[in-house]
């Protein structure tokens, strides 16, 4: 007889959400600043407070993605991140990205290093950027 192999099983459905969300007001945009540098004045940061800068944009109708740069070197700036709600009273949790493997570091948390957050494609980009020396 033939192998017997089970059918494969159904897939699951996935929410569709809004693609382009509503852009922040200047409302929003104002009280995520303000938020972010509330935020800013209790991080434990290297980088001098008026060097450092708050990134706010829309991520859902009703979530928004607010990163904030915290250290400096020659040629990296590592970012912290947070979905922040866009309603008040404003809440966040911090983002943390976490590889799949353990590349030989003590944890396989990713830094968000130079990191930008394409608003036409919806992708989140961290890149890291060395000396180029052997």
């Amino acid at each position: 007889p033939p192998l017997s192999v089970p059918p494969a099983p159904a897939l699951k459905e996935v929410a569709v959400v809004n693609p382009t969300p509503t852009p922040l007001s200047l409302e929003e945009r104002n009280d995520l600043l303000d938020y972010g540098n509330w935020r800013m004045n209790g991080l434990r940061c290297s980088l001098d407070p008026l060097r450092r800068e708050v990134n706010v944009t829309a991520l859902t109708d009703d979530k928004a993605l607010m990163m904030i740069s915290c250290e400096a070197g020659a040629y990296n700036t590592i970012d912290l991140a947070w979905i922040v709600s866009r309603k008040k009273p404003l809440a966040s949790r911090p983002v943390r990205l976490r590889l799949p493997f353990n590349n030989g570091q003590e944890t396989n948390e990713l830094e968000l290093m130079n990191a930008t957050f394409d608003e036409k494609s919806r992708e989140l980009v961290t890149l890291a950027k060395g000396r180029g020396l052997s």
